[in-house]
């Protein structure tokens, strides 16, 4: 099932046949500050297993800072739930920059932490380039 999204221009393909089944779900996000937080609810909201809304909302959450404050461009969120649970997502944008979990930390630096965040929290996660961007996925 396809299902339109008018609000903000956000769209998404959502697949909910039944308890238990898997689905997956996306959807467009302006570069806003804004959009961090709606792209958090959107992601937490997807999950059925409640301990990992909160993982899921932490890691949507520093993917989608990246894309609007490193990148500077809109942004896809996309959520998949396997019917055993497993949670693969990812965070899309059409910005050049370079995600790097090696560079040195300030110590009271604001940045450069987002991703060590995501490497701690997540079981598996990487950075995929396309044509006009980059996607950084994790899975839980």
């Amino acid at each position: 099932m396809v299902s339109s999204r008018p609000a903000g221009g956000a769209h998404g393909k959502v697949s909910r046949p039944g308890a238990g089944a898997g689905f997956e779900e996306s959807r467009r996000f302006p570069a806003e500050a804004q959009s961090v937080r709606a792209a958090r609810r959107f992601a937490a909201g997807r999950v059925s297993a409640p301990e990992r809304r909160k993982v899921v909302a932490l890691i949507v959450s520093e993917l989608a800072t990246n894309a609007v404050i490193h990148a500077g461009t809109g942004f896809e969120v996309r959520i998949r739930e396997d019917s055993d649970g497993c949670v693969h997502g990812s965070v899309t944008d059409t910005g050049g920059g370079i995600p790097n979990v090696e560079r040195q930390l300030l110590p009271l630096g604001e940045h450069g932490r987002g991703l060590r965040i995501v490497e701690r929290l997540a079981t598996a996660w990487g950075t995929e380039w396309l044509a006009d961007g980059k996607r950084v996925w994790f899975e839980l």
